[in-house]
């Protein structure tokens, strides 16, 4: 037999044997003998019918499983999570403080969205606001263009600019403490 949850069902093979030996009983009180040996009509037509039912009781389990909230998956679990008020979070992007070099004593106009590349991931990263008059050393925040963990970096690590046409911007940035963080990816059926 095999297990359904604490319940254990018979498996093809048993359903097979118990369908000739209900036959060959049912024979017998009625005086009528058939032929149950391997490769009659009736072993044909018992484990033709046991391979039937256990395709049903597999396809009952996966349906308990799926009712049961402990067990379920996918979009079954994520019906039974609205009913407790439970949502799945979506996937967020990582934020946090950068410091720029800028050549020179000069101050320059960095845009709103200005992209630099992670260097330990590769990821996308971009200004969250315009620094009119930034000089060397400047702190500026940047957000990942994706959403993820891996968007994160720890504090020390470099992001360089895509562009060079910020004339004294140089590469790379650096990531200050306490690094870019809040990154998650979306919750998956074990957060949930």
């Amino acid at each position: 037999s095999f297990q359904v949850g604490s319940a254990a069902y018979p498996t093809a093979s048993q359903i097979r044997d118990q369908i000739l030996k209900d036959l060959g009983y049912y024979g017998e009180q009625n005086g009528i003998v058939f032929n149950t040996k391997r490769g009659s009509e009736h072993y044909k037509t018992a484990t033709a019918l046991a391979n039937r039912v256990v395709v049903a009781i597999a396809n009952n389990r996966i349906s308990n499983d799926q009712r049961n909230p402990l067990l379920a998956t996918g979009a079954a679990l994520r019906d039974f999570a609205r009913v407790y008020g439970i949502v799945e979070r979506p996937a967020t992007a990582s934020t946090g403080p950068i410091s720029i070099k800028i050549g020179g004593a000069a101050a320059v106009a960095i845009p709103a969205g200005w992209r630099g590349t992670g260097s330990t991931n590769g990821k996308k990263y971009e200004t969250t606001s315009a620094a009119p008059a930034a000089t060397n050393g400047a702190i500026l925040t940047v957000v990942s263009v994706e959403t993820g963990a891996d968007t994160e970096l720890a504090a020390g690590a470099q992001i360089t600019w895509d562009s060079s046409a910020i004339a004294l911007l140089l590469n790379p940035a650096t990531v200050q403490s306490p690094g870019i963080k809040g990154g998650a990816d979306t919750d998956d059926d074990e957060d949930i």
